[in-house]
């Protein structure tokens, strides 16, 4: 049992409808965003002072509600600026400006809902050059029909699609520091693959369906089921699956 005792520091009331996903930003440990099934995502401020949020921008444009919202802090397509990255189920991408929270551009791709997603990231000389440059900064997005595409940081186009899944994209996580993907599906697996060749490294088969999937100190992946929580630690070298957490 924890002994930590954890005390609400501010809240907020920020959409119209129910927040289905949360991240927050490495660059600004104040910044918090939320996107919701009001269609819209928000980036809001935790103040240093008081309990209330601080609303800021307001990203309005999705004609379906928006499942995932993420902060990129420098993307080629757009100059290296920085952008808020939001999915939804509207099937688009959209990458919009950091201070006037206008559309900057539209990535299209998914043939049903954009649900979960993230952005590859390496600490600069932990991989081949070549890998980096080449996978540093693409956007990975799952969606509801079983798959995943990659959209390259510097076209915005597609650049790979992963398709081995069986029904919905529950989650989607890159191992730290490496060019291997996990994505989560409904199907009940999880499956480690490539980035940059979209070869399956290994299919790892769960009892329930897999609702989301994230990284326990960088490398851990967690598969977490509707009824139980289930846990994976995939070894970064060898790719090896061993079952580390399992709970009724």
């Amino acid at each position: 049992m924890c002994d930590t005792a954890f005390i609400l520091q501010a809240d907020g009331r920020e959409h119209a409808s129910d927040v289905r996903f949360v991240s927050s930003s490495p660059h600004d440990p104040s910044a918090i965003f939320t996107a919701s099934r009001d269609q819209t995502a928000k980036w809001s401020t935790v103040p240093t002072s008081g309990d209330t949020v601080e609303d800021g921008l307001t990203f309005v444009g999705h004609t379906a509600f928006v499942n995932y919202v993420l902060f990129h802090p420098n993307i080629e397509l757009l100059d290296d600026e920085p952008c808020v990255i939001t999915g939804s189920n509207d099937e688009h991408v959209v990458l919009w400006n950091t201070e006037s929270s206008a559309v900057e551009a539209v990535l299209d791709g998914h043939k049903s809902g954009a649900c979960c997603g993230t952005i590859m990231r390496f600490t600069h000389g932990s991989v081949d050059t070549e890998v980096e440059d080449a996978l540093a900064g693409d956007i990975i997005s799952g969606d509801w029909g079983g798959t995943v595409l990659i959209f390259d940081h510097k076209s915005g186009r597609p650049k790979r699609l992963y398709d081995k899944h069986a029904t919905a994209i529950r989650g989607v996580a890159q191992l730290t520091n490496t060019s291997t993907v996990v994505s989560g599906s409904g199907d009940k697996t999880i499956h480690a693959w490539d980035a940059l060749t979209g070869r399956t490294i290994q299919i790892f088969f769960w009892p329930p369906g897999c609702c989301a999937v994230h990284l326990c100190g960088g490398q851990y992946p967690i598969c977490v089921g509707r009824k139980r929580l289930h846990g994976s630690i995939v070894e970064h070298r060898h790719r090896a699956l061993s079952s580390s957490i399992r709970r009724p």
